[in-house]
């Protein structure tokens, strides 16, 4: 016999929250992870000026992480599941650089959670993550999958969303959420921005009444494509077009 349950409205409405957010994690916007969505972080270089200074030089969005290295990336090769030594960090340093190369097939674990899965003919490829500021840095992977890694400590600024003359803000997407003008880089090769809400309309990323409803709007839009305008940081000149494969 099936038992009979009733369940409290506070728990319904958590359980129906939960549904939603699962079908969202499916149509979870793809667009965020892709590479025409300009990215938030940059790693900032060193140039020398005429009078001997070293000053920063980077191109960093609104809304974007600038790191400067703080000292000596440190490398390693291994097999398997393995540590990198950096030593004692420098004070002002506020977490670590990783760049892991997979030398064959595998699952490779890091210290913030994140990890890189490479599959056979993924051998070569490379991945930079932030870390939390942390010693040794650990790579945890099968005993048999293989890597290269460098790390090295860092300090890291966060640039705020800037603000153009019709008081939108513009930049990258974050941790924080979308600024009103998202970066992304148009058709025709220019770098420039698309409303926010155009963009979270043409992704599916919307406030569904339920999982049925999510899935029923998916299915309406599979097979075609978006076309949303670019605009410089004003908001208002057009310099291009945005497509989203849906």
């Amino acid at each position: 016999m099936i038992p009979d349950v009733t369940m409290s409205p506070r728990f319904a409405r958590a359980l129906r929250a939960e549904l939603v957010s699962h079908v969202r994690e499916k149509l979870r916007p793809w667009w965020r992870r892709r590479a025409f969505l300009l990215g938030a972080g940059v790693f900032a270089a060193t140039a020398a000026v005429g009078s001997g200074i070293a000053v920063a030089v980077s191109n960093v969005l609104p809304g974007g992480v600038e790191t400067f290295s703080l000292s000596e990336p440190v490398g390693k090769t291994a097999t398997g599941s393995g540590l990198i030594e950096l030593g004692d960090p420098p004070a002002e340093a506020t977490g670590v650089t990783l760049a892991l190369t997979c030398d064959s097939p595998g699952t490779f674990h890091f210290d913030d959670g994140s990890q890189l899965t490479c599959t056979v003919g993924d051998e070569g490829s490379t991945v930079t993550v932030a870390l939390p500021l942390t010693t040794p840095v650990s790579v945890t992977t099968d005993p048999d999958s293989a890597w290269t890694a460098s790390a090295a400590y860092v300090i890291s600024t966060t640039h705020p969303w800037a603000v153009n003359a019709n008081g939108q803000t513009y930049g990258v997407v974050t941790s924080a959420g979308s600024p009103d003008l998202v970066a992304v880089v148009a058709t025709n090769g220019k770098e420039g921005y698309v409303r926010s809400s155009e963009l979270a309309e043409a992704a599916g990323d919307l406030d569904f009444r339920s999982p049925e409803a999510a899935l029923e709007w998916q299915e309406s839009v599979a097979g075609t494509t978006a076309s949303l305008t670019v605009y410089l940081s004003d908001g208002t000149t057009e310099i291009g077009t945005f497509l989203i494969e849906r």
